[in-house]
C-alpha cells in the first residue's frame, strides 16, 4: 500500500479477550463498517496469519500486523445519501437522520467521509448548497438520530446559543444489558476524563473536578436481560448517556468502550444508543417535535426481544 507505514501491535493484558473488530476500531479509529471492510480485503494478519474474521477474540500477547491509513478502510462504500432521511430542513436549518457507525464531522483523517462534508456535497450537487451547512450538535459516531445542522454561520450562531440556553429538548432511545425494574427519575452527576483505553479516552463519574451533567431517564421495559430506557439529557457532556447508564449497571448494548463484559457478549458492530426526538423553539419554524426512525438493526433487536419503540 503506497506511502502507508507496517504497524504491529501486541494485545495488551487489559486487553485480553476483546474481539479483533473491536481492538482494530480502538487502536485507528476507524469505524465498524471499514474495520469489516479493511478485513474482507485481507490487510490484517494476526500471528503471522491473514485474518478476516473480526470476530475472533485475541489473546494477551498475541501479535496483529497492520498498514497505517489504510487506504481501502478509509475509503470503504459510505451509506446513500438522500431525503428520506431528510427529517426537516428550512432557511434555518436541516435535521438528518445519522446512520451509525460514521463521523459526524471531519476527524484527524481528513481524507475519511464524514456527514457534514457529504451533506453540503450533496446538496451542491441539487442546486441547494447555500448556505453551506454547520454542524450545531454532535453524536458520537457509532449513536445514531436526528442530527441538527445550520445554513450559514448567523443561523449556527442562534442554533448554539439555544443549546447553551437549554432551549433545545432531545430524546434518546438505548437499548441495555441487564433487567431493570420501571422506574423514571433524574441523575444529577459530575463527569470527567479518566483513563485511555485501547487509544481511546474513557469518560467517568468524578467526586472532583469534572463538569456537571444531568439527564432524566425513564426505565420502558425489560425482556431476556436487557432493559429498555428513553433519556432526555439537559447537559450535553462527552459521552455522558454511555457513561451515566454504566455507572448505574446497565450499558448500553455493544459499547466495548464502557461495557467491561462486552468481549464476552453477542458481538455488535456499534452500540445501541439512538437521537429519537429534538424539539426546537417555535422561532425556528420546525414542528414541535421531530422524530427519527430506529435504524434497522436496533429495530430488529427490539422486535426479537418482544420490546416496543414508544
Amino acid at each position: 500500500m503506497r506511502g502507508s507505514i507496517k504497524v504491529t501491535k501486541v494485545v495488551g493484558a487489559g486487553e485480553d479477550g476483546r474481539s479483533l473488530r473491536a481492538l482494530l476500531k480502538a487502536w485507528t479509529g476507524l469505524s465498524a463498517a471499514a474495520v469489516n471492510h479493511w478485513l474482507d480485503a485481507g490487510g490484517i494478519e494476526v500471528q503471522g496469519r491473514i485474518e478476516r474474521f473480526g470476530s475472533v477474540r485475541l489473546r494477551a500477547g498475541n501479535t496483529v500486523h497492520f498498514r497505517s491509513a489504510p487506504a481501502a478502510a478509509a475509503t470503504s462504500a459510505p451509506p446513500n445519501l438522500g431525503e428520506e432521511d431528510v427529517l426537516f430542513r428550512n432557511e434555518m436549518c436541516l435535521v438528518y437522520n445519522k446512520p451509525p457507525g460514521y463521523p459526524c464531522q471531519r476527524t484527524l483523517d481528513e481524507g475519511r467521509w464524514n456527514l457534514e462534508d457529504a451533506l453540503n456535497e450533496w446538496l451542491e450537487k441539487r442546486g441547494a448548497g447555500t448556505p453551506r451547512l454547520h454542524l450545531v450538535h454532535r453524536l458520537d459516531r457509532d449513536t445514531s438520530g436526528a442530527l441538527l445542522f445550520a445554513r450559514g454561520q448567523e443561523n449556527a450562531r442562534t442554533l448554539e446559543s439555544w443549546f447553551h440556553e437549554r432551549r433545545v429538548a432531545k430524546t434518546y432511545l438505548a437499548l441495555c444489558h441487564g433487567a431493570a425494574r420501571p422506574e423514571e427519575g433524574r441523575w444529577t452527576q459530575r463527569i470527567g476524563k479518566t483513563e485511555v483505553m485501547g487509544g481511546v479516552r474513557r469518560y467517568g463519574i468524578v467526586v472532583r473536578g469534572g463538569l456537571n451533567a444531568i439527564t432524566d431517564y425513564r426505565v420502558l421495559a425489560s425482556k431476556q436481560g436487557f432493559s429498555f430506557w428513553r433519556l432526555k439529557p439537559l447537559t450535553g457532556r462527552t459521552h455522558q448517556l454511555r457513561v451515566q447508564l454504566a455507572a448505574a449497571g446497565h450499558p448500553i448494548a455493544g459499547d466495548s468502550l464502557y461495557d467491561p463484559d462486552q468481549r464476552r457478549r453477542e458481538p455488535l458492530d456499534h452500540h445501541l444508543l439512538h437521537a429519537l426526538l429534538l424539539a426546537l423553539p417555535p422561532e425556528s419554524g420546525a414542528p414541535g417535535e421531530i422524530r427519527a426512525p430506529l435504524p434497522p438493526l436496533f429495530a430488529a433487536l427490539l422486535r426479537r426481544l418482544g420490546l416496543q419503540e414508544p
